[in-house]
């Protein structure tokens, strides 16, 4: 499985398919396609179907649910940039089958760094093993993960990662407890609160959060730009 089966044309194509409706306003977060608008997914292939990423431009179901995680929870100008930003990242004919794991790696080691604990750091060695092409044992992995329960970040990374879910990002999400921090972000929130020091805490991890999408976003793009490419298939 190679991007866009190696056709740069394939590529062009998909890539006009998402501007055009962009272009004319039917890209819509939660959306799947109602109405004649639909999420990043939907305006990708024209349907809300994760399962058609490997099929129709050869890239991995992972990185196409988390084209969807990140269509909706950025801020909504990077969010309306976001799908023509996601096909243009991979080159034609890259294998992108490692990015998950890279980008995993990256999420325990460098975006995790400020909070990082015992269990990230074993964690992140199991999936640096991974990515240097040790094939560390999966029962390995779960055990370090075992040990990691209650340690949001390690215990995320790792569930999401043994699924085959897109949610890895959600640890980094978590870290900040910026969930909640995000439905307290507007003014009415921070007006409505008794204890000032309380809506002003809740508006920094609120920016936090929303920095750390935005971070994600960005490892996410790099990792798939510079996967290997081989025009094989």
């Amino acid at each position: 499985m190679i991007a866009y089966h190696g056709k740069p044309e394939v590529k062009d194509l998909y890539l006009s398919r998402a501007k055009a409706h962009r272009a004319a306003d039917e890209l819509v977060k939660g959306a799947t396609g109602e109405g004649g608008k639909g999420c990043a997914v939907w305006c990708t292939f024209d349907k809300y179907d994760h399962s058609r990423g490997p099929i129709e431009i050869g890239i991995p179901v992972e990185l196409i649910g988390l084209q969807d995680f990140f269509f909706e929870n950025l801020p909504e100008a990077e969010s309306q940039a976001w799908p023509e930003r996601f096909l243009s990242a991979a080159p034609v004919g890259a294998d992108l089958r490692q990015v998950r794991d890279r980008f995993t790696l990256w999420l325990l080691t460098e975006e995790l760094a400020p909070l990082t604990s015992k269990h990230c750091e074993a964690m992140g060695g199991w999936f640096r093993r991974l990515v240097n092409g040790e094939n560390p044992s999966r029962e390995e992995g779960q055990k370090i993960a075992w040990a990691a329960w209650g340690d949001w970040a390690a215990w995320d990374a790792w569930a999401a990662w043994d699924a085959g879910d897109a949610w890895a990002a959600w640890a980094a999400w978590d870290a900040w407890a910026a969930w909640a921090a995000w439905a307290a972000r507007d003014a009415r929130a921070a007006r409505d609160a008794r204890d000032a020091r309380a809506a002003r805490a809740a508006r920094d991890a609120g920016d936090a959060g929303i920095k750390s999408i935005l971070r994600q976003s960005e490892a996410l793009l790099r990792l798939m730009s510079e996967a290997p490419v081989s025009m094989k298939g």
